[in-house]
């Protein structure tokens, strides 16, 4: 899944008929970054950064909709109503808990009796778990096994932190899917050595992108990213600066038409307005999701393409 991580994140961030619904085995992109920081990316376009140093001092690095300490207290959702300029961030007893898009933050109990919580994220489908190494060390006995868990990001001073046994014990016994191991330029032979303290498939990622998804049908592994993205050839990255500024002048264009005027049917019989915005977006869609479901089976192709222009659309 190398190589084509960073054109999907572009159409994350290209894609703007945000009336398009996210649903569960949609896939989120998760990203790691220089100095501990880990972001995450909905398909539904809502986007969160975790920040696993004390004390923070990096706020505002990353342009996301909320920033994450890594020993905040939680129980709150990050939801986005169709076609809001803004996100909202509130408790989950006073949010939009229905909203299926989304994302649920929550700190929950390290361990039975340690008064320690590690963040829990839930969006579409997908659970994943933010942890210290050095919080989790020394406390694997109580901690109850949880195969419900698509992702553990282990964030680690250094590389004894990492491989100190009772953290390998912890994770083993918590067993989640994967482990994404957050500390920069861990030997392979490291990353080997936790691998084998847990009973999984070590895998290094030559760029800091990862997708993630519900339907994920892999082997358990433990991953490490680089914390650069993947940098496209120059060839592909013209191709891609045409598809954006095309995408920015149709944004332009589309976003002033009322309602009526993007249902307005020509007489010559060719397409509304709003056929043709739903029709680059599913074009772009399609065109993404094949890339993904040819690295990963697991990933859906998702053709949201509309019919060629019924008598009834609108």
């Amino acid at each position: 899944m190398s190589r084509f991580f960073q054109a999907t994140i572009v159409f994350m961030l290209s894609v703007w008929c945000l009336n398009a619904s996210a649903d569960e085995g949609n896939p989120i992109a998760v990203r790691t970054w220089p100095g501990g920081f880990v972001t995450i990316e909905t398909h539904w376009g809502l986007s969160l950064s975790f920040d696993a140093k004390l004390p923070a001092n990096h706020s505002g690095k990353f342009e996301v909709d909320k920033e994450l300490l890594c020993k905040g207290e939680y129980e709150h959702i990050l939801s986005r109503s169709p076609n809001a300029e803004k996100p909202t961030w509130s408790k989950t007893a006073e949010g939009q808990s229905e909203d299926s898009n989304g994302v649920r933050v929550t700190s929950r109990p390290l361990a039975a009796d340690v008064p320690v919580s590690i963040t829990e994220i839930a969006v579409d489908g997908v659970k994943i778990l933010f942890a210290l190494a050095s919080e989790i060390r020394g406390n694997a006995e109580n901690v109850k096994p949880d195969d419900s868990i698509d992702l553990l990001v282990l964030s680690a001073v250094d590389t004894d932190d990492l491989l100190e046994a009772s953290v390998a014990e912890f994770v083993t016994r918590l067993g989640p899917n994967q482990t994404l191991v957050n500390l920069e330029n861990v030997s392979p032979e490291d990353l080997d050595k936790f691998a084998k303290a847990i009973g999984a498939e070590p895998l290094m990622v030559a760029h800091n992108t990862m997708a993630l998804n519900s339907t994920s049908a892999v082997a358990r592994r433990v991953v490490t990213m680089a914390t650069k993205p993947w940098e496209m050839p120059d060839e592909l990255e013209e191709l891609f600066a045409a598809m954006e500024k095309s995408n920015a002048a149709s944004q332009e264009t589309f976003a002033k038409l009322s309602v009526d005027q993007l249902n307005f049917k020509p007489k010559n019989g060719t397409h509304t307005p709003r056929w043709n915005t739903e029709h680059m977006m599913g074009r772009q869609l399609l065109f993404f999701s094949k890339i993904y479901h040819t690295q990963d089976s697991a990933i859906p192709a998702m053709d949201l393409n509309p019919k060629q222009m019924p008598p009834d659309y609108e």
